[in-house]
């Protein structure tokens, strides 16, 4: 059940998305979207249901250019054996927003170093498992810097530990938008899973992450109007 709701959220999620921001860019990064699943199904269920977009899976070795009205999949590392595991890096080249997988050998060198400086989440909690939000989101922080006519926004929504509330601080650093789902409204029935949103908000208080709910109350924007806001 908790399993079919996440995939529900995100699923409105990327409808929202799509319908009001046209010219945004989406990384998707989420273990619900694995590689082991159909990618010609996926592609044309989410093209069916949202006209115009496109849909590319970062799965190969290579440099991909972020163009808008894109869909851009990272892959999940539990769906692929260790030895064909990839990684995307966030990047800045001649003035465009990359993404680039590299060769093992490659990746492996540069993600240990990132570790080694980055070992515990903002809720220290150790860092067990990868891909990290915080380092897709750093980086594109780092990107903004070099090409300043970009926009750029982050969003957590609900999930364990701390990772990502160190990354959407840098974004909004960067003047990105920022915003977190309402701790209340992330539900799991095995276990704590507003503990990502609150970690961003803790850290994180002047001026303040926006908060909001899938759907949104009188009180709280809901998230069509908090991207519509930004777009």
């Amino acid at each position: 059940k908790s399993l079919k709701l996440c995939k529900n959220v995100w699923i409105l999620l990327l409808k929202i998305v799509l319908t009001y921001a046209r010219n945004a860019i989406i990384f998707v990064n989420h273990l619900y979207f694995k590689l082991s699943e159909d990618k010609a199904a996926i592609c044309k269920k989410i093209q069916n249901e949202w006209l115009g977009a496109n849909v590319s899976f970062v799965d190969q070795i290579g440099h991909y250019s972020i163009n808008t009205n894109t869909l851009y999949i990272l892959p999940d590392p539990s769906s692929v054996e260790e030895h064909e595991f990839m990684y995307a890096d966030c990047l800045e080249q001649n003035g465009q927003v990359m993404l680039q997988v590299l060769q093992p050998q490659s990746w492996l060198k540069k993600l240990d170093q990132w570790w080694e400086q980055n070992e515990s989440d903002a809720g220290n909690n150790e860092r067990l498992y990868m891909p990290c939000i915080d380092k897709i989101m750093m980086e594109l922080a780092d990107v903004k810097t070099k090409i300043k006519d970009l926009t750029i926004a982050g969003l957590i929504l609900c999930g364990c530990d701390g990772d990502g509330a160190y990354g959407l601080k840098a974004i909004k650093n960067q003047g990105g938008e920022t915003a977190v789902q309402n701790p209340k409204e992330c539900k799991h029935d095995k276990r704590e899973s507003s503990s990502m949103p609150n970690t961003a908000l803790d850290i994180d208080k002047e001026p303040k992450h926006k908060t909001i709910l899938i759907e949104g109350n009188s009180d709280i924007i809901s998230l069509t109007q908090w991207l519509k806001s930004i777009c």
